[in-house]
């Protein structure tokens, strides 16, 4: 794929047992690990086995553009594959991701060839999607990628905590249940979306090798009807709940959701609940978007033909943060 830059750049895309580990760590840590320790975070979510969990999800093995010189890697931009679902609809999905370039190397349009490697690669039909924030739109937009939506910030401040809801069940690990539930989901919401399958929830938060994510369900009549997912952080020292995952079919269900959520922020001795989604969460708070610096977009391209224009997508944090 040379004529996608310039020599004696060389660009590749590779497969997750092509790439090399070491390399695409270091790169990685180097770029993002200033920014992870001032604010308090540390940079073992950057190493080689969370990169191999991360481009081998159940939909099949992730693809990797990378870009050396003189032997060296000095950019990349990963994808790998889901599966996308409105009503009774299933897409091929691919989802960018690591989006990374040495400060020496800025400025050559390597991310952008990254992203045009990574999309010669996909079949007709295919769903190319990505979440930059407004920086670095301008290299989706520049291969054919539309906003579809803007990640909007919510949160709470915790003084006082909740009750915990009698109805609420921790999850370990998830089964067909789910997968009964996210069908209903597709079907009531509408709404394009990551699909919510026991194989998807199970490697994205059950199996994540960094995070420690409490999963847990509502059911009604013996059904699942909402799901709350949730990660304790500590960025800058301050304590903090990120909702993962927010999914109701009924507004009963959402509000025992929030309930839960409050109830475990209290217990954990956090601050405040965010949540950067599509979605609103009873109790949380819009940050209002004149303080919004820099927020999130959803921009999606489908290879060999052009879909309908800001078609409403499902969009919750655990579908591009906390990774």
């Amino acid at each position: 794929m040379t004529d996608f830059v310039s020599a004696p750049a060389r660009l590749r895309v590779v497969s997750p047992g092509e790439l090399d580990p070491a390399a695409y760590s270091e790169l990685q840590q180097r770029v993002f690990g200033p920014v992870l320790r001032e604010n308090g975070l540390t940079t073992d979510r950057l190493t080689p086995a969370v990169f191999d969990w991360k481009y081998r999800p159940p939909a099949g093995d992730g693809r990797i553009a990378v870009v050396e010189v003189e032997g060296a890697m000095v950019a990349s931009n990963a994808m790998f594959p889901v599966e996308l679902a409105r009503g009774d609809e299933r897409f091929a999905g691919w989802q960018s991701c690591d989006t990374v370039t040495a400060p020496a190397a800025r400025g050559r349009g390597y991310f952008k060839a990254c992203l045009r490697a990574l999309i010669a690669d996909l079949p007709s039909g295919a769903w190319f999607f990505g979440y930059p924030n407004t920086q670095s739109s301008h290299g989706f937009a520049g291969v054919g990628c539309a906003t579809v939506a803007t990640i909007r910030l919510a949160f709470r401040p915790i003084v006082f905590g909740a009750r915990r809801p009698a109805n609420v069940e921790s999850v370990d690990r998830f089964d067909e249940e789910l997968d009964d539930f996210g069908g209903r989901l597709a079907r009531v919401d509408g709404r394009l979306h990551l699909a919510r399958t026991s194989d998807y929830f199970n490697w994205r938060y059950c199996d994540h090798p960094f995070h420690d994510y409490e999963a847990c369900v509502v059911r009604r009549d013996g059904r699942i009807t909402g799901v709350l997912v949730t990660q304790r952080s500590t960025p800058r020292g301050r304590p903090l709940l990120c909702i993962a995952e927010f999914l109701a079919l009924d507004r009963e269900s959402a509000a025992t959701l929030a309930r839960q959520a409050r109830w475990r922020a209290r217990r954990l001795g956090c601050r405040a609940i965010m949540t950067l989604s599509s979605e609103s969460v009873p109790g949380l708070w819009r940050l209002p978007r004149r303080f919004e610096a820099r927020p999130h977009l959803l921009m999606r391209r489908v290879i060999g033909r052009t879909p309908a224009a800001g078609e409403p997508w499902l969009v919750q944090t655990g579908d591009w943060d906390v990774f």
